[in-house]
């Protein structure tokens, strides 16, 4: 398979004068590359997808596929392979038939100058069923399969055509908790493995996280950020993202002094935090910051009040047991801060309603929020 550049400018997708899913949308995905596209139910994602399919016709803007326009091409001439929800697979075909059903049906028999033989339809069904983990099982029917092998079948239903681009559209959502982090490895792995160009679409945070090359988080039809995981996550470049992946502590105030690398924020009732600061922000400037739960510590004695370590007296108000980490919920002078504490950690997962603690964060811990600054 040849990997694809996918190419998004100036997107638009309106349905009539008053809805308008989609504004103003560009995205770059490299060749090779699995982009997520994140966000909450109605933010546009699915149908952005399916105007990267043809399902959809554009408002506004235009689609490239290796720098070829695809805007006015049909759905079955771009070459494209796509996995939903459902699976969509035909319930009186076996695994066997639904793959050489995709190849008949679909443009790589066209490319050919000879249609393949029934032995190159049954070799390459081979193929994509070994690379999917389901050698032996060309004879059954879907309803003889298990939710994540009819996921797999799926998958190598689209990939059975040689397809430029991948589309997957949420196709882990009817599945249990244990099941999706299974295949979102494997899919991972396959998708690599195969070095297709894909674009994956979700709600689910961690799913995007742990699967994405990068991740556009969208609100509203819009772009909110297109960033790598990493950077999505320590390094949010506005309040939505902030707020919509993983958790976060806000706090509002004023830049009071500034240095090199930090700057001291002010809260308006009198509390100081130090910041590690790269952004152009100046001295009098209103901002926002966040700091994630589990980069904030609890002591039970005060810490020096230092530009090294930021810290706040408050009581314990709620615990909440995680398995692997515990909840701590205490209540400061500038509001309930939350604390995600591993339990390898000692003294750390032994807190009592109502009791005094000092809850302590880093200058770097916190991220100051770049949409929400200003004179």
């Amino acid at each position: 398979m040849t990997a694809a550049l996918i190419e998004l400018r100036s997107v638009a997708k309106n349905y009539g004068a008053a809805a308008k899913a989609v504004h103003n949308f560009s995205l770059t995905v490299e060749p090779g590359n699995l982009v997520t596209l994140l966000g909450p139910s109605g933010c546009g994602k699915t149908t952005i997808l399916r105007l990267i399919a043809g399902l959809e016709d554009l408002s506004e803007g235009e689609i490239l596929i290796d720098g070829q326009a695809i805007t006015h091409i049909p759905t079955h001439k771009r070459q494209l392979g796509m996995v939903a929800q459902d699976y969509a697979l035909f319930p009186h075909m076996t695994v066997e038939q639904n793959l050489a059903f995709g190849i008949k049906s679909s443009q790589l028999a066209r490319r050919r100058q000879a249609p393949l033989s029934s032995l190159q339809i049954k070799e390459r069904i081979g193929q994509l069923l070994s690379l999917v983990g389901l050698d032996g099982y060309e004879r059954r029917r879907p309803a003889q399969l298990s939710g994540g092998q009819k996921q797999r079948v799926a998958l190598a239903r689209a990939l059975v055509t040689e397809p430029r681009v991948l589309l997957l559209d949420e196709p882990f959502a009817a599945l249990d908790k244990q099941l999706r982090e299974q295949l979102q490895i494997e899919v991972r792995r396959i998708q690599a493995q195969v070095g297709i160009t894909t674009v994956f679409v979700t709600h689910d945070q961690n799913e995007a996280l742990a699967m994405s090359d990068r991740v556009a988080v969208l609100n509203l039809g819009k772009l909110e950020q297109y960033a790598s995981p990493q950077q999505i996550y320590d390094e949010p470049a506005t309040r939505f993202v902030a707020e919509f992946v993983g958790r976060n502590n806000f706090f509002s105030g004023r830049i009071t002094e500034r240095s090199a690398d930090a700057c001291r924020v002010t809260l308006s009732e009198g509390t100081e935090f130090w910041l590690q600061c790269k952004s152009p922000v100046l001295v009098g400037n209103q901002v926002q910051f966040s700091v994630r739960p589990e980069r904030v510590r609890i002591s039970r004695v005060a810490a020096p009040v230092d530009a090294k370590l930021n810290s706040l007296v408050g009581v314990v108000s709620h615990t909440v047991y995680l398995g692997d980490r515990i909840d701590v919920l205490v209540d400061t002078k500038v509001g309930v801060m939350s604390a995600n504490i591993p339990r390898d950690q000692p003294g750390q997962c032994n807190w009592t309603h109502g009791e005094s603690v000092c809850v302590e964060f880093s200058p770097g811990a916190g991220t100051l929020l770049p949409d929400v600054q200003s004179m």
